[in-house]
């Protein structure tokens, strides 16, 4: 990876189906033989979970102390945004792409933290789990009973270069046994709930076939296939439309496809999913119910839906 002047950084991903798996290890890792070669390579922030060959890959790496947050007599950690711009290494390490930051912080998300890291030139090393990509938030509540709040949207996590860290959900329940992910309470209470082997088996699943529409997707661009999809929803039923967009996300990304979302709108006041279908990448239309079928379907011939 290397930063050339004026040009946005590179975005690298340690991908993986859950907690343990080796995500921040292996990024560590690749960071530790980048510096070996002489490239410049700093810490922003590694989440702090005292694992001890985690810790060993910190030692000898340069690092940009975080910021402290004071919030309800509590002292929180982010990552020190200006002073790694000011610092401007070629590769900064940022641990748990999807986290909320702390309440007083400039960005709201992590993920926004990085893309000012990334458009000020430098390129980012992060961790993210299948379960934070926006387009699989209601897959991943089948699977798991889970609605999990943290998510980065698709059209940031598709600009990433992906390493999956992968490994047997038998090997993962192991680790947690024996204490090597979470604190002696919390892995019993994560074999109890999150890390069985039925939702690691699905959530692993999950990760590798969207590994593989990321890669699918990469290839189409390369090689400039030009697919079109549309969904059409209607805001009077605002779940099924959520539910409508997160899948037209998922197939497009399988297929490499552009997609579009037309809301059908019966009320001036009806709440609206258009922002969903922005965040996770589609082109969205808005229009009246009276005379829609007509519009829709000129529309579908003049832009090539497939």
């Amino acid at each position: 990876m290397q930063r050339q002047q004026g040009k946005k950084g590179k975005l690298r991903v340690f991908f993986g189906f859950a907690a343990g798996v080796g995500k921040t290890y292996a990024m560590l890792l690749e960071a530790r033989e980048l510096f070996a070669l002489g490239k410049d390579v700093v810490i922003g922030y590694i989440e702090p979970h005292d694992r001890p060959e985690t810790n060993q890959l910190l030692e000898g790496m340069p690092q940009i102390p975080p910021k402290e947050i004071n919030y309800k007599s509590i002292t929180l950690f982010e990552p020190d945004i200006d002073r790694l711009i000011k610092r401007k290494p070629e590769v900064v390490l940022i641990d748990e792409l999807a986290h909320t930051n702390a309440h007083g912080s400039r960005n709201k998300k992590r993920y926004q933290d990085v893309a000012e890291l990334l458009n000020a030139g430098i390129n980012v090393f992060t961790t993210i789990n299948v379960q934070h990509i926006e387009s699989l938030n209601d897959v991943v509540v089948n699977v798991t009973g889970v609605e999990v709040k943290e998510t980065v949207p698709d059209t940031f996590f598709q600009q990433a270069s992906l390493k999956v860290i992968d490994v047997e959900p038998e090997e993962l329940i192991l680790r947690l046994e024996e204490g090597k992910i979470y604190t002696n309470e919390n892995a019993k209470r994560a074999l109890k709930n999150f890390f069985t082997p039925q939702k690691l088996n699905h959530l692993r699943g999950l990760a590798i076939q969207r590994a593989s529409d990321h890669i699918n997707q990469v290839s189409s661009q390369t090689n400039r296939i030009q697919s079109k999809l549309l969904t059409i929803v209607n805001d009077d039923f605002p779940k099924m439309a959520e539910k409508c967009i997160r899948w037209t996300a998922r197939l497009a990304q399988g297929l490499g496809a552009q997609w579009v979302v037309i809301q059908i709108r019966s009320h001036e006041d009806t709440p609206t999913n258009l922002p969903l279908a922005d965040k996770l990448g589609g082109e969205v239309i808005s229009m009246e119910e009276e005379g829609s079928f007509e519009t829709i379907v000129e529309y579908a011939k003049m832009t090539g839906i497939t």
